[in-house]
């Protein structure tokens, strides 16, 4: 017998066959098996029973029988899409009360900010911040709603006034008892009809969210003032609005003081002799009526230059402080020193003969006793602010060559505490109430105009009146 192997659709199979030896010799029948063997058709290879082995049993795949899936994929749409027409919905309509919050908060803003520029320590000032045509209500009614199209209407009710950023907060009946001290202002929109906005989807899925409410909040003031540490005598007979006035340095016409409330902290401790850092920014606590610490200042020479950098004049320390010590946007100095200085004056009816007998440099003219009237020459009420100090241009209009960028309007304009009668007698500041630690009483603050740089004292025009330190537009700030 022989064995043959051989590899048949991918399996190796064996089978025998009669020897060529024993069947049919070496002869031709030999020669034919050999034939047999190279045929490209071989034998299929025996079944495993004809060999004697043992069989495994045949498995049989039977198919299940098909699953019931009509339907499902609908109900999954149905799902996905509730879900997905909410998340639509609650994006659409938050982004919605997001646009509207964001309208209400600068309203909120403009209205704070307009309120708190307005705020001068008297009634007259918080009806002004509420009511005023620079008002809170004007300011908050000029930023509309719906992309502009509706005017945030806001009243006195959403209005509140109180002497610190952080409150306690009254309405404005109440705050206008004590004025003094308000020097914060609080808006809040809430209630208003533009805060409450109707839903575009949620409430298709909730019938209670048919809408949403929102509000803007607002908080502004100042934490620092325009005001010297500089207190006066009144005048007999008050200060005459537009009228120059002479201040010297001699004591007992312009005395110092320490401008912290009383309590607080010292911002100039006792026996110091130099404030001019404070004269040069012009910049202090917002203060009121009250008592305060007298302080003593010889460095009058130190003085003169920090005064001076308002018209934009900086010398010895200060000629580095253009940023802190800004320039006026008009440095014009308005003089009468000689002839040709005094025929600059051409506003006045007559032409001026003394350095105090410039009027109406800043303020705009009405009949007053003591005050002579102007000329045709004098700015009309529409040109440049109706005055010769608030003119862009022409002769009473000089641009601060030096430090222009740090130019800021109305430098000129100085705020001093004037002292309540009882510290001052025919002469002055009486002497019990010269030198340093001695309680001033303070009555006011008045605001003066310099017309011409400082030189051994000041030469000023009287403005208005206020009770107490007011702050500029730049040191007004939102808190919240």
């Amino acid at each position: 017998m022989t064995t043959v192997l051989q590899v048949l659709n991918g399996q190796l199979v064996r089978f025998s066959s009669p020897s060529p030896l024993v069947g049919e010799g070496l002869g031709r029948g030999g020669r034919n098996w050999r034939n047999r063997l190279i045929s490209p058709s071989p034998p299929p290879p025996l079944p495993r029973g004809a060999r004697g082995e043992s069989q495994a049993p045949t498995k049989t795949f039977k198919p299940s029988p098909p699953l019931q899936q009509r339907g499902v994929v609908s109900i999954m749409v149905g799902v996905v899409l509730f879900a997905l027409i909410g998340m639509l919905g609650m994006v659409l309509d938050l982004s919605n009360l997001y646009v509207r919050k964001a309208e209400l908060q600068n309203a909120a803003d403009a209205a704070a900010l307009a309120g708190a520029r307005q705020l001068t320590g008297s009634a007259t000032g918080l009806d002004a911040a509420v009511n005023g045509s620079s008002g809170a209500v004007v300011l908050a009614a000029a930023n509309g709603s719906d992309f502009g199209k509706t005017a945030v209407a806001i009243n006195e009710t959403h209005i509140r006034f109180g002497t610190s950023p952080d409150g306690p907060w009254v309405d404005l009946a109440t705050a206008k008892t004590s004025p003094a001290g308000m020097g914060y202002i609080k808006v809040d929109t809430n209630g208003i009809a533009q805060g409450r906005r109707p839903t575009w989807f949620m409430h298709l899925l909730n019938s209670a969210q048919d809408s949403t409410t929102t509000n803007g909040i607002a908080v502004a003031g100042a934490p620092i003032c325009e005001g010297l540490p500089i207190f006066i005598c009144p005048q007999p007979g008050g200060f005459v609005q537009g009228k120059a006035y002479s201040f010297g340095e001699s004591p007992s016409v312009v005395g110092y003081f320490d401008p912290v409330t009383p309590g607080a902290p010292s911002l100039i401790p006792p026996g110091a002799s130099e404030m001019s850092d404070i004269v040069c920014v012009g910049k202090t606590f917002c203060i009121g009526q009250g008592t305060y610490s007298s302080r003593t200042q010889a460095a009058f020479g130190k003085m003169e230059k920090a005064f001076n950098t308002r018209f934009g004049i900086y010398q010895g320390e200060f000629k580095d402080m253009a940023e802190s010590c800004r320039p006026d946007t008009n440095v014009k100095e308005y003089r009468c020193d000689n002839t040709a200085n005094c025929a600059k004056v051409d506003w006045m009816s007559t032409l001026p003969k003394t350095k105090l007998d410039i009027h109406w440099a800043a303020s705009r003219p009405a009949v007053l006793p003591g005050v002579p009237a102007v000329s045709a020459s004098y700015p009309t009420a529409t040109s440049g602010g109706g005055t010769p100090y608030t003119q862009t241009q022409g002769n009473y209009f000089a641009f601060p060559t030096n430090y222009a960028a740090n130019q800021q309007s109305g430098r000129r304009i100085i705020t001093v505490a004037i002292a309540d009668p009882s510290a001052c007698d025919s002469a002055g500041i009486k002497a019990n109430f010269q030198g340093s630690g001695k309680s001033i009483p303070i009555k006011e603050y008045g605001r003066f105009f310099m017309q011409r740089t400082y030189d051994k004292g000041l030469i000023v025009e009287y403005v208005d009146t206020v009770p107490r330190l007011q702050a500029s537009a730049p040191d007004i700030k939102l808190y919240r």
